[in-house]
């Protein structure tokens, strides 16, 4: 038996590029709430998920994603990630083929994968700082996500 738990925060993004970098500072915050949950950050993509997701039962992913609705945050169902425009190679397929291929090769995968996404423009530029716009919303995507995970709030848009 692993040593990990049965819970998982993954907070994608990349820390230096200002606002991609919301995602992993909204899973830091999540896990010291939610404490039985283990943390993974990173910019991380494709087959790697597998490797993170493999012997949990839930799992959380927060990130960011390029929308013109600044700030705005919500939960996204799996099938909204079937289209991707990233798929060239193994190292740049979407989670929802790489959960695919899961089924078709008979992986196990988490029973519950909940994914979280807050709207921002400067995914894509340098910068180790959120923009004012983005540092805003923080607090309120954190308590977002925590009422949709203990069961205070069963809307999916902000």
């Amino acid at each position: 038996m692993s040593s990990r738990g049965r819970k998982l925060i993954i907070g994608l993004g990349n820390p230096i590029l200002s606002d991609d970098a919301a995602g992993i500072i909204v899973a830091k915050k999540l896990k010291e709430r939610l404490n039985d949950y283990d943390l993974e950050t990173g910019s991380i993509s494709g087959m790697k998920i597998l490797d993170l997701i493999s012997g949990y039962e839930d799992v959380i992913i927060v990130d960011t994603i390029y929308g013109e609705n600044v700030g705005k945050f919500y939960r996204l169902p799996l099938e909204k990630l079937k289209k991707s425009f990233h798929l060239t190679s193994p190292h740049t397929i979407n989670l929802y083929t790489a959960l695919n291929i899961c089924d078709n090769l008979g992986i196990r995968k988490p029973r519950n994968i909940k994914i979280y996404a807050i709207e921002a423009r400067k995914i894509n530029e340098f910068g180790e700082c959120l923009s004012e716009e983005i540092k805003e919303k923080i607090d309120d995507f954190v308590e977002f996500i925590i009422k949709e995970e203990t069961g205070g709030n069963s809307g999916y848009i902000n």
